[in-house]
């Protein structure tokens, strides 16, 4: 399960500016919900394309996960 964005068009000093060609969005985000993931911090993200688009992260924690 993917965490769940929404466009935020707000300007706030906590909200990041994203501009990604995998995610093609303008504006700005926010976090609505999150997922149990990683423990440590998220140290990479890729979008893997295998038939449908997955994202793969991976934290200091030495997990690699798999999201659909």
């Amino acid at each position: 399960m993917y965490t769940e964005i929404s466009q935020k068009l707000q300007s706030s000093s906590n909200i990041t500016e994203v501009s990604n060609s995998a995610f093609p969005v303008s504006g700005r985000l926010e976090l609505r919900e999150s997922t149990k993931g990683h423990k440590n911090i998220i140290s990479d993200l890729t979008v893997l394309q295998a038939g449908q688009a997955f994202l793969v992260s991976a934290s200091m924690d030495g997990v690699i996960k798999i999201w659909r």
